[in-house]
């Protein structure tokens, strides 16, 4: 179990992460639990995997090389994007995020503005100070 998120006294949501051990191969199946009486029931969901981020109760975006999006509280999930980097990922709202990308020795820091669609890598400027 991880990324318990709690939107209110009664309500809250939390990933279950199963293992299967066949020979020398190891699978993993996320789960999404969702709760709206206090943790009494819980809701079992489909989950593609990955850091879970709620941008609110409906929108949460799952990140990893691929990156989903659900926005009706993780009924559904939709795939955006594929990336070629693992990424430290911080969402501001629902468009704007930053990430820490990697991909072997190189690292980067990139941008999105429409929700992980497009990534933009972000250059560093060097001033020589002064105004």
């Amino acid at each position: 179990m991880h990324s318990p998120t709690l939107f209110s006294e009664v309500s809250g949501m939390l990933i279950v992460a199963c293992l299967s051990y066949e020979g020398e191969e190891t699978t993993e199946t996320a789960y999404l639990f969702s709760t709206s009486d206090g943790g009494k029931n819980w809701e079992r969901l489909d989950y593609p995997g990955g850091h879970l981020h709620f941008i609110d109760e409906q929108i949460a975006y799952a990140l990893g090389r691929e990156i989903f999006q659900t926005q009706d509280g993780g009924l559904s999930w939709e795939q955006i994007k594929r990336v070629e980097w693992d990424g430290q990922f911080s969402f501001v709202n629902e468009q704007q995020a930053w990430a820490v990308a990697r991909k072997g020795a190189a690292i980067a820091l990139v941008k999105t503005e429409d929700g992980g669609r497009t990534w933009d890598l972000l250059e560093p400027k060097v001033s020589a100070g002064g105004d």
